[in-house]
């Protein structure tokens, strides 16, 4: 198997302010260009200084969902339990501030 890690970086604004009514995120799409079923893994990390990257959730509250699924093969597959429910080939994570 070969891992093939994607780098994408996104801004999200604050959410400290809870009476402004606004969630804050940003959306990122995934999707698979291999032919086979892959699972796929996400989280929010910080490049160092030094080049290096650093998971960063708790320090600076923010979270990424669905942190974990599987991508359908390149084009999608049919879900033979429901024909009108199709196994993706994408998924949108979304990023955001989780606030105080």
């Amino acid at each position: 198997t070969v891992c093939k890690a994607q780098t994408d970086i996104v801004s999200v604004r604050s959410n400290a302010n809870k009476m402004d009514g606004m969630v804050h995120a940003t959306t990122v799409v995934i999707q698979n260009q291999e032919r086979t079923w892959e699972p796929f893994y996400a989280k929010v990390m910080v490049r160092q200084e030094i080049g290096d990257f650093v998971e960063v959730e708790r320090e600076y509250q923010l979270s990424v969902k669905p942190r974990f699924t599987h991508l359908a093969p390149r084009g999608g597959a049919s879900n033979a339990c429901d024909a009108n429910k199709p196994y993706s080939d994408s998924v949108e994570l979304k990023v955001f501030h989780q606030g105080n």
